[in-house]
């Protein structure tokens, strides 16, 4: 209960080698307009990383997703994740996360991941956009 509103509960296991491999497909300049939230920007952004860790936490096993990247669309983290969800379900193979930035079409990725257990780590910039002009 103390994790409710931090944490989402997954109560069906996941497999996590298919989930590694989807994961895999992620990093590198992308349009992620497939995994974001009615977007009308340029969707092509550079995801520098995508991981998962296996952790031992407050009730037992947690999964954690850590993206790294130049900058993200709306909705885009919590539709990947979503999606990474699917695949380690079963319910869609890891090559979908191929098909899903190939043709930016939304209703190809899974549902948006709830926002329970979201966190912002860190906002970095270049020191040349930090001084003053």
């Amino acid at each position: 209960p103390l994790l409710r509103h931090r944490a989402l509960w997954i109560r069906h296991p996941l497999d996590l080698a298919a989930v590694r491999e989807a994961l895999s497909f992620l990093p590198g300049r992308h349009s992620f307009l497939g995994f974001a939230k009615e977007e009308v920007r340029a969707g092509e952004r550079e995801l520098y990383e995508a991981r998962m860790e296996e952790v031992e936490g407050e009730a037992g096993r947690e999964l954690r997703f850590y993206f790294r990247g130049q900058s993200f669309l709306r909705g885009q983290v919590r539709g990947m994740v979503g999606t990474l969800l699917e695949v380690g379900l079963g319910k869609r193979s890891p090559e979908s996360i191929r098909l899903i930035l190939q043709t930016q079409d939304r209703g190809q990725a899974g549902p948006s991941a709830p926002p329970q257990g979201l966190y912002f780590l860190e906002a970095a910039y270049p020191p040349e956009k930090l001084s003053p002009r």
